[in-house]
């Protein structure tokens, strides 16, 4: 796996924000690579009012599918396994800049 789809460590905060349409929410995810550089991913969701919802996993410019498997159980439910594709072809330009829009301001929060 590349380092851009690794998903490294999440960190506790879940950002969120409605811009150019998309409400757009994210977790942070910090892995190093062999150099010791940090390298920084998101995981995405996105959708206009009464769309289906968008999950990609973001790192730099590359936006990847990705695909969220969660576990039910008895006495344990919650998201179990994430696993990340290849880069995103089918998706349009409005979103992809609303997403790119919404990760620089949750940067700048940080």
């Amino acid at each position: 796996m590349d380092i851009g789809r690794n998903l490294g460590e999440r960190t506790k905060e879940l950002f969120s924000s409605d811009c150019g349409g998309y409400t757009i929410k994210g977790h942070k995810y910090v892995a190093r690579g062999a150099d010791r550089t940090e390298i920084v991913s998101w995981h995405i969701t996105a959708h206009r009012e009464q769309n289906p919802v968008h999950s990609f996993w973001v790192s730099g410019n590359e936006f990847f599918d990705v695909k969220c498997h969660v576990r039910i159980g008895e006495f344990r439910s919650g998201l179990s396994r994430r696993d990340i594709g290849s880069v995103s072809d089918d998706l349009e330009l409005t979103e992809r800049t609303a997403i790119k829009a919404a990760i620089g301001k949750w940067e700048k929060q940080l």
